[in-house]
């Protein structure tokens, strides 16, 4: 009796499933880091008491890149998010508003907290694999 082993497609077999793994914990970690400034960016985001709520409702995000090379554009597409963003004169310009920076806020959040993000991400991902 003989057996022979192709060690080449063992290895190709370990590079695929490492790059599949990577790909899962990659995606995972950008949606946390998509929910977390989202949770806060919407969280600081004035609403009016009349008809209010088109500046929280207006923050949307699109995904671009592959697995290897993922990348998120956050953003606003409402007229006037930039004026609440930052502040902004008065009709009259004899008066400034201070902005409410929510973008500001959501993306240090998630620069406050994306190593726990990226640990529970992990740890989630390897769980019961190692022991």
């Amino acid at each position: 009796m003989k057996a022979e082993v192709n060690f080449d497609s063992i290895e190709e077999l370990t590079k695929s499933l490492q790059e599949m793994a990577d790909a899962d914990i990659s995606t995972s970690f950008l949606n946390k880091v998509i929910e977390r400034c989202d949770n806060v960016t919407k969280k600081n985001t004035p609403v009016r008491q009349i008809n209010g709520g088109t500046l929280r409702n207006g923050w949307k995000f699109k995904k671009r890149g592959n697995a290897k090379n993922l990348e998120v554009e956050y953003f606003n597409d409402t007229d006037y998010a930039t004026y609440v963003e930052y502040g902004h004169r008065t009709r009259d310009h004899k008066k400034w508003v201070i902005g409410h920076f929510m973008l500001t806020k959501g993306i240090q959040a998630v620069e406050r907290s994306r190593t726990k993000i990226a640990k529970s991400v992990i740890e989630k991902a390897y769980k019961g694999k190692f022991k």
